[in-house]
């Protein structure tokens, strides 16, 4: 009888084991044939265009709704893109955008309204304060960008804005402004034929640069003595580079359009402004240290937030935006047993506070707040290492960047196979700890 008891647990176990191992395969399969989702489901990965249209909505609500004029909704984004770069160039050293925000980025949707955390509400009063003493002093419109000359489409999509120049030969200087770089270059400069502007590896790479083509061959270069940015210009089928003198951007060197494809220049006249209002607020009264905001666009409670960044953009090119901002929500508070009401002195609170915190009564609850500890948003992964920085003094300074970065936003199947199979093992491992506990009780 305990051979027959034995063998049929045995084969129970066999086919356990079989049905798991068939599920996790089917959910591998299903995961490669369904369509790709993203990594972050619920909360919006560090993009451009969703930090552009949290931008413009938190702008909106503060009392400075952007204006737009002969612009598309990329447009839209690059000049946002622009202005940030310039806050984060006076204010915080040059840094980027992932580096500003990365940290702190834990944008949600729920009906219909955008949830920024405090961290995040914190980093937008800066931007919003320093946007009002640079271009929005007095209420009205006030115009913040007006691209009236050409610019260059480089091959990450982005635009490179030209600057006007007077042309004097050797002697000629910048007039008006377009896009700033900086020194040193991050990264190379990337045309959208596939040359490139970069540091030159042959010099000191803090101020050689230097124009190559896609095989990395050097076209031209020179150096710059002491200047920190620099802008590009057109003229007569060629590609000017200037450098900043104390202020004024004069004429550092020059490549011919024949020599270096630049790519096609293009017209155009857009213009982004800020009208400001008579009365202004960066953050709603009343809110606590620990609170964030909830931005209200208008979207509907059904909307994800994909189609709630989106139609923020929409609504600003279209001038419809009505941007409101409240507190998020109140913080919970547990209160304490003293202030329940207690039924004709039976003790009730303090039964209560025992059945959660009394041992084997309070294993439930026990499990409930470990559980709580792992609860967080959705985020991928996004990992930089730099192997080459602790022994880069053994050979004086590697030239270019050594860092790695893995981002796993970019490979979402990853993150489909990693909810599939912790899913099912664990709701395999519940199978096998309750038919345990059913068995030998």
């Amino acid at each position: 009888m305990n051979l027959v008891i034995r063998f049929l647990a045995a084969r129970r176990d066999k086919l356990l084991m079989r049905l798991g191992c068939w599920l996790v395969c089917f959910s591998l399969v299903l995961g490669l044939m369904l369509p790709q989702q993203r990594a972050e489901a619920l909360v919006a990965e560090l993009s451009m265009t969703a930090v552009a249209s949290v931008a413009a909505a938190y702008l909106g609500a503060c009392g400075l709704p952007f204006i737009t004029k002969g612009m598309d909704k990329d447009a839209l984004v690059s000049s946002v893109q622009r202005l940030l770069q310039e806050f984060l160039d006076t204010e915080l050293g040059g840094i980027s955008i992932q580096d500003w925000l990365g940290g702190v980025w834990d944008l949600t949707v729920m009906a219909g309204k955008l949830l920024l955390g405090r961290s995040l509400t914190e980093e937008f009063v800066s931007f919003a304060q320093w946007v009002v003493g640079k271009y929005a002093a007095q209420a009205g419109e006030n115009r913040v960008y007006y691209d009236a000359d050409d610019y260059i489409t480089l091959k990450d999509g982005s635009k490179l804005y030209l600057s006007s120049m007077n042309y004097n030969g050797n002697n000629s200087t910048v007039v008006s402004l377009g896009t700033i770089f900086h020194f040193p270059i991050d990264s190379p400069i990337v045309f959208s034929s596939g040359y490139y502007f970069a540091n030159d590896p042959a010099g000191d790479s803090s101020y050689w640069v230097a124009f190559f083509n896609p095989q990395g061959t050097k076209i031209t270069g020179n150096k710059f003595w002491g200047a920190t940015n620099f802008c590009f210009s057109f003229y007569d089928d060629t590609l000017f580079l200037f450098w900043d003198s104390n202020g004024v951007f004069k004429y550092c060197s020059a490549v011919s359009l024949r020599d270096f494809n630049f790519g096609a220049v293009v017209s155009s006249d857009e213009s982004l402004s800020i009208d400001r209002a008579p009365s202004m607020s960066y953050i709603p009264d009343g809110i606590a240290a620990e609170q964030g905001i909830a931005l209200d666009v208008g979207a509907a409670a059904t909307m994800d937030l994909d189609l709630v960044l989106q139609g923020v953009l929409e609504d600003v090119l279209a001038g419809e935006l009505t941007s409101t901002m409240e507190v998020a929500g109140e913080a919970v508070v547990d209160p304490p047993a003293g202030e329940i009401t207690d039924v004709d002195n039976l003790g009730l609170p303090a039964l209560g506070q025992a059945l959660i915190s009394r041992f084997p009564f309070s294993i439930p609850w026990d499990f409930f707040r470990a559980v709580q500890l792992l609860a967080a948003p959705a985020k991928a992964p996004r990992f930089k290492v730099d192997f080459m920085q602790p022994i880069e003094h053994r050979v004086g300074e590697w030239q270019g960047d050594t860092t790695i970065v893995l981002d796993f936003a970019e490979y979402a199947i990853i993150g489909q196979i990693s909810r599939w199979t912790s899913t099912i093992g664990f709701c395999l491992m519940l199978v096998g700890a309750t038919k345990r506990l059913i068995w030998t009780a």
